[in-house]
């Protein structure tokens, strides 16, 4: 009796990984990343922010589980992303970048950096 052949796809996952790895590494913005202290959750209120190549500055709130564009092209400083912030000064992410494939790449991103602020302490 004959084996059926098998088709061995680790080679092509490997390449395709080490390539969304180099796309990351090439891709990746200057990211502001920082606790605002306001207990949202148990870490505090932990924010990251980038500015997008129009200008604008795309932020998430990880704690609060909001993902923002603000409108117009503020500084990337934390003053000006929170003076935004608190002003509703947004757009939803969503509409505010439509390639899904841009928006998810960013987004991830600041998650990751979001994740990685330090938690206040109580």
């Amino acid at each position: 009796m004959s084996r059926k052949p098998t088709l061995d796809l680790t080679d092509d996952l490997r390449a395709i990984q080490q390539a969304a790895a180099d796309y990351r590494a090439v891709v990746a913005r200057p990211v502001l990343a920082f606790n605002t202290g306001r207990m949202y959750g148990a870490a505090g209120q932990r924010i990251a922010a980038t500015r997008l190549d129009d200008g604008r500055v795309a932020f998430v709130d990880i704690d609060r589980d909001l993902e923002y564009v603000i409108l117009g092209e503020p500084e990337l400083t934390q003053f000006d992303v929170m003076f935004a912030y608190d002003r509703n000064m947004g757009a939803d992410v969503y509409i505010a970048m439509p390639d899904a494939i841009e928006r998810e790449r960013v987004l991830s991103q600041l998650r990751d950096a979001a994740r990685a602020v330090p938690a206040v302490r109580s």
